[in-house]
């Protein structure tokens, strides 16, 4: 019986693990395995048959390498080569290549909308579509409509089949009566009571929230990676030619960065799959990012940040773009909580002060690949990783997606993750903010 971990034979070449390293000041460290997702401690001769064990190679020759550096028999070589490969910080290398198989893949595209079949929903289907079609994709395309007429859901429903019969996609449509019929068999199957469920799902006649159109698409997008986008978005992603590579995980506050003008923020028209950066981060363990990360201050790691480090249930459960065109804010006085720069420009510039009031135009986004537990989320364009529980959406009022936000950070383990690059917010007709910064001060 042979009892290796690691094939029978020396045929099978074995590498080392990117994995993360604590040291917890006994001589001994604490390593998380992004291979096993296991922790394990290492004390000292383990410690330095890891460092011997630093290139790929057969498994007979590591065993000489330990010796040699360890000054040990074959026996407890052998040994301690073991334990590296048990605790994952060796792995056979046909294994790591097959942990670098292509990421999951979008498989469908939500977009909540409600009585806009004559102005932004038909420029955002074709566009988006478009997109998807040019890069070989084909998602799913499901539609939530909360039309306040019968007019308003036939013509949606009109729109919405045209588009995708005209770009090949299959499509989805869900309707009130959709909703209410989920809500029933979801009640039904949990033994619970259908108005609790239906208050979730369905919309309010005279409420213009979208919170109960976002949990519907999430309940009909199960399974697998879900991208939604607002109906009055485009299908044009832009980057900061500024953006740096790598990743970073940041404290708890909002990581985005504002910028008032176009030219200021370098934007260029992103080319290449802009999708792929949500179904690289969307989904991941929090322990495979750490180990990459480029990016991480001694004050982020708290307790509980390493606690989730090597929780191997800890990970992103959405991914949120940025924003370039309209704000999407109703309250001027979030200007307030900018950066300081953009408020010293405001404060010095009286022309771009008036055209942010009476436009709402800025550009909102981050310049690397950021993970942490923000309190906002940017939910013009988010993925969701919708193979795991995500909060559900508050179905009545505005600022659904900051309440969304702050529930996550709430939940253990889940992170939000934050990717550079902006996708074009425009809807049709003139939008400023309902309140001005006077009224806050």
């Amino acid at each position: 019986m042979n009892k290796s971990p690691y094939p029978r034979g020396c045929a099978t070449l074995l590498a080392p693990v990117a994995i993360f390293r604590y040291d917890l000041g006994d001589a001994s460290e604490l390593v998380y395995s992004p291979v096993t997702m296991t922790t394990a401690r290492l004390a000292g001769p383990a410690r330095a048959a890891l460092t011997a064990c630093s290139e790929c190679a057969a498994p007979h020759e590591l065993k000489m390498r330990i010796r040699d550096a360890l000054g040990c028999g074959a026996e407890s070589a052998g040994r301690l080569l073991q334990t590296l490969t048990r605790v994952g910080a060796l792995a056979p290398v046909p294994q790591l290549a097959a942990r670098r198989r292509a990421p999951r893949a979008i498989t469908h595209l939500c977009i909540p909308t409600r009585d806009r079949a004559r102005s932004s929903l038909p420029r955002a289907l074709d566009s988006h579509l478009r997109m998807l079609s040019d890069l070989g994709r084909r998602p799913t395309l499901i539609i939530a409509n909360d039309s306040t007429s019968a007019a308003s859901e036939a013509a949606t429903l009109a729109i919405t089949r045209r588009a995708a019969r005209h770009y090949g996609f299959h499509c989805l449509y869900v309707g009130p009566k959709e909703r209410a019929a989920l809500a029933l068999a979801a009640a039904r199957e949990l033994r619970c009571d259908p108005v609790r469920l239906s208050c979730l799902l369905t919309p309010a006649r005279y409420d213009d929230s979208p919170g109960s159109a976002r949990n519907a698409l999430l309940a009909f997008s199960r399974g697998d990676l879900a991208l939604m986008v607002d109906d009055d978005t485009r299908g044009e992603f832009w980057r900061s030619p500024n953006s740096r590579t790598g990743l970073a995980i940041a404290v708890d506050r909002d990581p985005s960065q504002i910028w008032l003008t176009r030219e200021e923020a370098g934007l260029k028209r992103q080319m290449g799959d802009p999708y792929s950066a949500h179904e690289q981060l969307c989904g991941a363990a929090l322990g495979q990012l750490f180990v990459r990360a480029a990016r991480c201050r001694p004050d982020v790691l708290s307790a509980r940040l390493i606690h989730d480090i090597f929780d191997s249930q800890s990970r992103i459960i959405a991914t949120c773009a940025g924003v370039f065109g309209d704000c999407a804010l109703d309250d001027a006085a979030s200007i307030l909580y900018a950066p300081l720069r953009t408020r010293e420009q405001l404060s010095a510039d009286a022309g771009l002060y008036r055209r942010f009031m009476t436009g709402r135009q800025f550009i909102r986004g981050v310049s690397e690949v950021i993970v942490c537990r923000a309190p906002v989320a940017q939910t013009v364009a988010i993925c969701f990783d919708n193979t795991t529980l995500v909060p559900p959406f508050p179905p009545r009022g505005r600022n659904e997606d900051g309440v969304f936000a702050q529930v996550a950070s709430r939940c253990p383990g889940a992170y939000l993750g934050f990717i550079p690059g902006m996708i074009t917010h425009a809807p049709v007709g003139h939008c400023s903010f309902r309140s001005k910064i006077s009224e806050h001060i």
